[in-house]
């Protein structure tokens, strides 16, 4: 029987999209079959393994995170045995790494089936994004499941196209039939709910109100047995949920328990939306929010990718101020997304995303290890900008927005914005803080855009 031990090294980024689960899925995979013997080691440390008394034939390495570099540099000196990788596509290639094998879209379908039955060993990764995102009442675990993975879309600031890109027609591939209703029956059977890690799970519409109405079936099961209704919460794309809703309406939703649906709208600039190629407009986003005012939205936010300026910071906190949701309403670990104070997630110069060559043209990149939290890169548009304050009153209670980045709103309060100065200025005088400070008081509206 074939040893095999599958490393997730421990890493400061939380899970970036669909290839930060994959040494979950492909262990789930793994351990159906016969043949082989498999062990997990979730948030691994190279003191750890080093310590470790037991060998093997085969130690697959999961490689996706930019804080994982070191690890994986001491792997490959000390671990003794074929060492093969999942994970970043682009990533494995930038090092000449070799390809796991056994990752492929057979195994990748079997793996998502049975991940339920991995739930309880599993603490770090797998769980790191598990929760139902807004407060509620409801305290029992929230756990993962995928009934797709991948996504046909081709958003600029994204990983995941140039994650499946190697799959070509496989680039995103779903459960079906038994496979499909099986996974999230075991999913919710522990009295639990569910976050749908799904990229995008309304890309077909017909496909997802299947899921639906299998959903709706399993709450009436549940109110038949006396047992109390369960919660999901899941991932779509303007255009797709837009079409979804459009077709079937929101009433199966609301009995299915869905709680909440993340939705990216990553900015309300039309143009800078057509610079991320992002799909969908704001007609159709106007069309959501004015059809779903009884399920929660969560809109997702991008902020500094190349074209963001005062003015694009301005009008998406102006429409985050009437759609957004609150601090009071998301859960302590949420508090940087969603609302006029969330900056969102910064954009990352991943290796391998669209146009990744032409960034250096188009800003500059802060650090070689992009994270989402912190800013790693800034546009020439935002530091070409000369913020000028506007005659709106500071009020006191904005300065936890800028707590929330550690930034100390007391020691900039003085700085004169009068439109003399370009945010380079600043940048170069006071630091990346500065840039947070800046576009933090824009999505405010305290700073507005200068005449170039």
């Amino acid at each position: 029987m074939k040893k095999i031990a599958i490393i997730d090294f421990a890493t400061s980024e939380v899970v970036r999209g669909s290839f930060g689960y994959d040494s979950y899925l492909l262990y789930s995979a793994l351990k159906q079959k016969k043949t082989i013997e498999v062990d997990f080691y979730e948030d691994a440390t190279p003191f750890r393994m080093h310590r470790l008394d037991k060998t093997y034939d085969e130690y697959i390495i999961h490689f996706w995170s930019y804080p994982q570099f070191e690890s994986i540099s001491w792997a490959r000196a000390n671990l003794k045995g074929k060492i093969t990788y999942v994970g970043y596509k682009p990533f494995i290639d930038k090092f000449n790494l070799e390809h796991c094998d056994y990752w492929n879209t057979k195994n990748l379908l079997l793996g998502m089936e049975h991940l339920p039955n991995i739930y309880k060993e599993m603490k770090y990764g797998l769980m790191s994004d598990c929760d139902l995102h807004i407060k509620s009442h409801d305290k029992r675990p929230v756990y993962p499941l995928f009934t797709s993975y991948g996504c046909p879309n081709n958003c600029k600031f994204c990983p995941i196209p140039p994650n499946r890109e190697q799959y070509g027609k496989d680039k995103r591939v779903c459960l079906e039939g038994d496979a499909l209703f099986s996974s999230i029956h075991e999913s919710f059977k522990d009295n639990n709910n569910v976050h749908f890690c799904d990229e995008d799970m309304f890309v077909n519409p017909d496909w997802m109100q299947n899921i639906i109405e299998y959903l709706i079936l399993l709450q009436e099961q549940y109110k038949k047995l006396k047992r109390v209704s369960f919660k999901w919460i899941g991932l779509g794309s303007v255009n797709t949920f837009y079409n979804y809703i459009k077709k079937y309406g929101t009433e199966g939703l609301i009995k299915s328990g869905c709680h909440l649906i993340e939705l990216g709208i990553e900015t309300k600039d039309e143009m800078l939306r057509k610079k991320m190629n992002k799909t969908g407009d704001m007609k159709q986003i106007d069309y959501i929010n004015k059809n779903t005012k009884k399920i929660p939205k969560f809109w997702l936010t991008v902020t500094f990718f190349p074209g963001e300026t005062i003015t694009t910071l301005n009008i998406m906190g102006e429409w985050l101020c009437k759609y957004g949701t609150t601090p009071e309403q998301l859960g302590d670990r949420l508090i940087t997304n969603g609302f006029v104070g969330g900056l969102g997630q910064f954009f990352q110069p991943y290796d391998g995303i669209k146009d990744y060559k032409e960034l250096s043209e188009k800003g500059i990149i802060l650090t070689e290890r992009p994270v989402r939290l912190i800013p790693s890169y800034v546009p020439y548009s935002f530091l070409n900008c000369k913020p000028i304050l506007t005659d709106k009153k500071f009020n006191k209670t904005d300065k936890k927005w800028f707590g929330t980045y550690n930034i100390d709103y007391d020691k900039y309060k003085d700085l004169i914005f009068d439109g003399k100065n370009k945010i380079a200025y600043f940048w170069k005088t006071y630091g990346t803080d500065i840039l947070i400070y800046i576009a933090l008081m824009a999505r405010l509206g305290y700073i507005r855009e200068g005449k170039k």
